[in-house]
């Protein structure tokens, strides 16, 4: 019996049949033997940490909270919001200095992000930014002589349902307000 056979898989004999000048080939699942590799083997991850004070759970979620770490690198990656590049800039300092302006407009999209989610809207960094963005304000001046009590005045723009959540979430109208 071929070795593969042995583990589950077999492969058929060295004398296939063809068809049309294909060779067919045969195949069959013990699934028995498939079962026992999903239970012992397949959906594992192994860690390893040079971290031997800790305790295996702070290890566990620090590496599960990785993703976030990542999440971050891939929204300064964003050409439409919180980009690194380009960065204009041939001094050491001045590179510094715009550094730190990226990663602290991380840390605010991230803080916009935690105070939506909170008010029960869940949008990714860049979503958020988008629909932020969308928020416009809006001068509306009337000619001289207009009719009515009309006066010029600064408001926002019309908003979709979401949106006007949004605003209403980050206290937009009253900052428009001087309030």
């Amino acid at each position: 019996m071929p070795y593969y056979a042995e583990k589950g898989v077999s492969y058929g004999d060295d004398n296939q049949e063809e068809e049309k000048g294909l060779p067919v080939l045969e195949h069959r699942v013990d699934h028995a033997a498939l079962q026992r590799l999903n239970d012992h083997r397949l959906g594992r991850t192994l860690l390893v940490s040079d971290h031997l004070d800790w305790p295996a759970a702070d290890i566990i979620t620090t590496y599960r909270s990785l993703g976030a770490v990542e999440d971050a690198f891939k929204n300064m990656k964003n050409i439409h919001f919180l980009h690194w590049q380009p960065a204009y800039h041939w001094t050491d300092r001045k590179l510094r200095v715009h550094g730190f302006y990226c990663v602290l407009a991380l840390l605010l999209a991230r803080l916009a992000r935690l105070t939506a989610a909170r008010a029960g809207i869940d949008l990714t960094v860049p979503h958020l930014l988008e629909e932020l963005s969308a928020i416009r304000e809006v001068a509306v001046i009337y000619p001289a002589g207009t009719p009515g009590a009309r006066r010029d005045h600064v408001t926002l723009s019309r908003m979709s349902p979401h949106r006007r959540k949004l605003a209403e979430c980050f206290g937009i109208a009253e900052i428009l307000a001087g309030g």
